[in-house]
C-alpha cells in the first residue's frame, strides 16, 4: 500500500489503494506492484485497531466490488504475489532454515501460550469478543487449511462446547484461546502432509519425523537424511500431548510422530505415567457416536501401534485405575489400564457389528486384541464377561455364515 505509508489516518488518502480499486486495469508487469506492496503497516493487535481499519478500508472494499469485475486487478495481484513467493521460497530452500521453522512451530505448540483476551475466540462475560474483519478472516483461513488436511472430516474447535457457555473455569477456556499454539499445529501438519511422495520429499515431514530429545543422545540417525536434526523438550510434548490428545489436531500430530519417530515412540512407550496419554485416546474411542470416523480411525491406530511392542502390553496391566466416571457401560471402582483398554477395544468392536459394519475399524480393533492377548494377565471379571461374549458372538456368526454357505452350495447341486 506504498512505503511512504504506514500510518492507519493515511489510508484514505492512499493513491495505491485508490488506483487498485479503480476502473484502471493494471498488468502484471507494471512497476505499480512494487510500491503497492511495499508497505510497513503494522498488524492488528487490538479490538479497536482492527475495527479502525475496517472502517478505513470500507470505501475501498465498495469501490473494489464494483470495479474488479471488470479490471481483474485481484486476480493480478494473486498473479503477483505467486511470482513473489516462487522467488521466497527459491532464495530460503535452506535445509537448516525449514528445520528451525518446524522447530519454532513445534515450540508454539508445546508452549501454548494464552492468547490476548482482547482477541480471544471465546472471552468471558463481559469482555468485547469482536475482533475484527482481519482477524476474522485469518481463522477463517486457518480453520479451512485445516478443513484440506483431514478431508473435511475434522473439527476445528477442541470441543463441543459453544463460544457462549465457556467460562474461565472450563478447561475448553484454555484451550479454544491458545490461537498461536493450535494455528501453528495446523501449519505444521499442513506443510508435513502434502507432496509425501518419494518423487517429492517433503522437507517439513522429515525435520518432524527425526527430531530428538534434547535431554538425551540420539543413536543410529541415518546418514542418507539431508536435513539437520534439531530437537525439543520430549517431556514438555509429552504432557501437552497427554493434555491434547482429544483433539484431532494432537491426535494426528501423536500418531505420526508413533508411527515415523522411533526416537519418540521410544520415550512415549517408557513413560512411568503412560496412561495419561492412553486414557484420552480411550475416551475417543468410546464416544465414537460423538466423534468423526477421521478421529476415532487415528485414535485406533495409535492403540494398535503401541500395542506392537511387549514392553507396553506387559506394563498397563501394572498401572490401576479407579472412578472413572466416563465410563458408564459399569461401575468400575478399580481396573487396570491394560483390561480398560481391552474393555473399550471388545465395546467398539460389538459396536461396529452391530451399527457402523465397518471392515476397517474392525480389522483394526482385533488386530490390537490379538497383539496384547499374550501378556493379559489379572484381567477384571468384567472384562472376561465381555471376551467371553465376544467370542460367542462371533461363533454364532460364524455358524450362520456356515449354515448359509451350504445351503447356497445345495441349492447350487439341485439346480
Amino acid at each position: 500500500m506504498g512505503a511512504q505509508y504506514s500510518s492507519l489516518n493515511e489510508l484514505k488518502s492512499n493513491q495505491y489503494l485508490s488506483q487498485f480499486v479503480s476502473e484502471e486495469i493494471i498488468s502484471v508487469n507494471d512497476p505499480f506492484w512494487n510500491q503497492f506492496l511495499s508497505f510497513r503497516l503494522q498488524s492488528p493487535f487490538t479490538t479497536a485497531h482492527s475495527k479502525l481499519i475496517d472502517e478505513s478500508c470500507s470505501i475501498f472494499l465498495q469501490q473494489f466490488e464494483a470495479n474488479n469485475p471488470k479490471t481483474n486487478n485481484y486476480g493480478t495481484l494473486i498473479e503477483v504475489f505467486i511470482r513473489l513467493a516462487t522467488a521466497v521460497r527459491d532464495e530460503c530452500d535452506d535445509p537448516l532454515l525449514i528445520s528451525e521453522f518446524t522447530r519454532t512451530l513445534l515450540e508454539h505448540f508445546i508452549k501454548q501460550t494464552e492468547c490476548p483476551s482482547t482477541l480471544a475466540v471465546a472471552p468471558l462475560s463481559g469482555s468485547d469478543g469482536d475482533s475484527g474483519t482481519l482477524y476474522k478472516i485469518g481463522q477463517s483461513v486457518a480453520y479451512g487449511l485445516w478443513s484440506v488436511v483431514t478431508l473435511g472430516m475434522g473439527s476445528s474447535s477442541t470441543s463441543n462446547t459453544t463460544d457462549e457457555t465457556v467460562t474461565a473455569d472450563d478447561p475448553a477456556y484454555e484451550l479454544r484461546n491458545r490461537h498461536l499454539a493450535n494455528q501453528s499445529i495446523h501449519l505444521l501438519l499442513i506443510l508435513s502432509n502434502h507432496f509425501t511422495n518419494d518423487a517429492h520429499r517433503n522437507p517439513y515431514r522429515l525435520a518432524l519425523l527425526h527430531f530428538t530429545d534434547t535431554q538425551g543422545n540420539p543413536t543410529n540417525l541415518p546418514d542418507s537424511e539431508p536435513l539437520p536434526w534439531f530437537s525439543v523438550d520430549y517431556r514438555r510434548l509429552y504432557d501437552i500431548l497427554c493434555e491434547t490428545a482429544h483433539t484431532d489436531q494432537s491426535t494426528l500430530l501423536l500418531y505420526m510422530l508413533l508411527h515415523r519417530n522411533q526416537h519418540f515412540k521410544a520415550y512415549v512407550i517408557s513413560r512411568t505415567n503412560i496412561d495419561q496419554i492412553v486414557l484420552p485416546v480411550l475416551r475417543v474411542v468410546y464416544a465414537a457416536t460423538e466423534r468423526n470416523s477421521h478421529h476415532i480411525y487415528m485414535s485406533l491406530i495409535i492403540l494398535l501401534i503401541l500395542s506392537e511392542d511387549d514392553y507396553f502390553n506387559k506394563t498397563i496391566h501394572d498401572i490401576k485405575l479407579k472412578k472413572l466416571s466416563w465410563y458408564t457401560e459399569r461401575s468400575l471402582n478399580e481396573i487396570s489400564l491394560g483390561g480398560l483398554l481391552v474393555a473399550v477395544v471388545l465395546r467398539t468392536i460389538q459396536f461396529n457389528m452391530t451399527r457402523m459394519r465397518d471392515k476397517y475399524l474392525h480389522t483394526n480393533c482385533l488386530a490390537a486384541l490379538a497383539n496384547m492377548s499374550s501378556q493379559f494377565q489379572n484381567l477384571h471379571t468384567y472384562v472376561s464377561q465381555r471376551i467371553v461374549s465376544l467370542f460367542n458372538l462371533l461363533a454364532r456368526k460364524h455358524t450362520k455364515t456356515l449354515d448359509l454357505i451350504k445351503q447356497q452350495t445345495s441349492t447350487t447341486d439341485e439346480s
